[in-house]
């Protein structure tokens, strides 16, 4: 299985799960199919056996499509298929899934034939319950991550450059404090360092694919284990033998020496030259 699409489904799962608003519309469906009756069948059951039947069919409905849609809405944005048609065809194969078993449970419990009318009504409803609630628990989390794998476009045409916090797919690997404008990324052994205009934080994963992640066209590597912003370039200077770059805060990041001419160029054409000078070493 794809690795991008197992990690991608479970760092959803953990969000959702760890997500209040998702126990909140848990307990909210089941006080309604406590009034209404499993399938709308209210006649001829206490309300006792009608409270039983919402709390185990809601839960396993939830879980269970939980565990299906995420998956799957996941593999079809990977294949190119936006948001939001991803996310109603992963509902709707959920809920093909689940009415089966919620047509056992109720068919085991109170021994009752139910028309096949009433189950696609029913089911009808889940559907567009269903497909309402996962967008309600679309956060901006679950956007970055999506923007990890290259499923969704930058929103409101803004490109998912280093600038951007909500739609650069690294700002989601950083604690909330510590999201800005992307500096630079330096390589510290298993750790990459991410440098923003709110501070610095190590992070464990590879160079190479912290690289990929921040868009190449919108940074330069200065060296083999740094990469530097286009935002993040204050100053190219040189400090005896060493030629450097001082990012906004600061702080000085080595280039290497075959790396000078093409980190020059970049910086002239690309970054945020102060004063609309010219970078130059000379």
């Amino acid at each position: 299985m794809n690795s991008t699409l197992v990690q991608l489904t479970l760092r959803r799962w953990a969000e959702i799960t760890g997500n209040p608003k998702f126990y909140v519309f848990i307990i909210g469906f089941i006080l309604i199919g406590t009034v209404i009756g499993p399938f709308g069948m209210r006649e001829g059951l206490s309300f006792q056996d009608r409270f039983f039947l919402s709390i185990v069919a809601n839960i396993s409905a939830w879980f269970l499509g939980l565990g299906l849609a995420v998956p799957i809405r996941y593999a079809l944005g990977l294949r190119g298929f936006s948001v939001a048609v991803s996310l109603i065809i992963a509902c709707l194969i959920a809920i093909i899934a689940i009415l089966p078993a919620i047509y056992g449970l109720v068919l085991v419990y109170i021994g009752a034939e139910i028309s096949m009318e009433r189950i696609s009504d029913f089911g009808i409803i889940m559907a567009v319950l269903a497909v309402f609630t996962v967008f309600a628990l679309q956060n901006r989390t679950a956007f970055q991550l999506e923007i990890d794998a290259g499923i969704e476009p930058a929103r409101n045409g803004a490109e998912p450059d280093s600038r951007h916090p909500d739609v650069c797919s690294l700002q989601s690997k950083l604690p909330e404090e510590k999201r800005g404008i992307m500096y630079a990324l330096v390589a510290q052994d298993h750790y990459v360092e991410f440098i923003t205009d709110k501070g610095s934080q190590l992070v464990l994963m590879r160079f190479s694919d912290a690289v990929e992640l921040a868009k190449p066209d919108c940074g330069v590597k200065v060296h083999r284990s740094a990469w530097v912003s286009k935002y993040g370039i204050h100053d190219v200077r040189k400090d005896g033998r060493k030629i450097l770059v001082t990012l906004p805060n600061g702080r000085d990041i080595s280039v290497s020496r075959d790396r000078k001419k093409r980190v020059l160029d970049f910086a002239n054409s690309s970054a945020e030259v102060p004063l609309g000078g010219v970078f130059s070493l000379s």
